[in-house]
């Protein structure tokens, strides 16, 4: 007598997921999810129950470019893809957005002598609010009385 045999397979799934987060909490991009599919082949002894499987090959993810977004560093340029086989574990890769550092200037400019009164500057991120050391509606409160008159208010 012989043990009886019969073809068998499973089936397997290793996922690639790339997360994007802002360090300031704003809204980031969509996750980037790959997935592959392995096949594995086997033959099942009938008797002892014993399976003999034959590898599947390996796989290798594409590598995820970074999107590039106006005001923020990406602590990563791309994902790199990596290579798994049947039965590893996902992937999750986290690229984290850092807001760039920024300069705002305030110029308070004489129109009708084309001279600069003064001007403030203030440092801080992009997307964040910023404060100047000098509040702007005061500054110009002062100028006006000195007898400036804001062009703003004359186009009104």
């Amino acid at each position: 007598m012989k043990h009886g045999t019969k073809n068998v397979s499973r089936d397997h799934n290793v996922n690639m997921t790339v997360h994007y987060v802002m360090d300031d909490g704003s809204d980031a991009p969509s996750d980037n999810k790959q997935t592959l599919s392995f096949t594995e082949n086997g033959i099942q002894d009938l008797v002892t129950k014993d399976i003999t499987w034959t590898p599947a090959d390996s796989q290798t993810f594409k590598d995820v470019v970074t999107p590039k977004l106006t005001g923020y560093t990406p602590d990563q340029d791309k994902a790199a893809g990596q290579t798994v086989n049947f039965g590893d574990t996902d992937i999750n890769v986290t690229v984290k957005y850092t807001a760039n550092a920024q300069t705002a200037t305030i110029t308070y400019i004489d129109d009708t002598d084309n001279k600069k009164l003064g001007s403030d500057n203030q440092n801080g991120k992009f997307n964040q609010v910023i404060t100047f050391e000098h509040d702007p509606a005061e500054v110009i409160k002062g100028l006006e009385e000195k007898g400036y008159v804001d062009i703003m208010d004359l186009d009104e």
